[in-house]
């Protein structure tokens, strides 16, 4: 049986039930809000790509946050941008390779998913360990 994982939450002792976080500091999205969000941000910019300036069909390309999540950047509407698909890859892997830099290499590596890189760390993890 694997060992309960503590709380990301800063501070928090509790056990995590929920992508890493207890119940009390599990994150719901309003998912109404944020598409309301969304149209606003795409309606400010006119459809168009704020790294290129391309026009995006109505309803595709990406709301993207200016300052990363993972950096401390709020969901507000100053930190929203809309991009086109070409560019928010290469702005994606570049927030996810600073950050990364910053915590010292630690972090699954690019274009891989959160949960593909913990399933292949907790199964070197258990042949690390040999048979129980």
């Amino acid at each position: 049986m694997a060992a309960a994982t503590v709380c990301a939450e800063p501070g928090c002792p509790d056990a995590a039930v929920y992508r890493g976080r207890c119940r009390a500091h599990r994150w719901r999205p309003n998912t109404r809000a944020l598409r309301r969000e969304a149209a606003q941000v795409r309606a400010r910019a006119r459809h168009r790509c704020a790294h290129c300036g391309r026009s995006t069909p109505p309803g595709s390309g990406a709301v993207d946050h200016r300052v990363p999540l993972a950096e401390g950047g709020p969901t507000v509407p100053a930190n929203l941008q809309l991009l086109c698909d070409g560019c928010h890859r290469p702005k994606t892997r570049a927030d996810r390779a600073r950050l990364r830099r910053r915590q010292g290499g630690v972090g699954p590596p690019l274009g891989v998913s959160r949960t593909a890189s913990r399933q292949a760390a907790e199964k070197t993890r258990k042949t690390a360990e040999g048979p129980s």
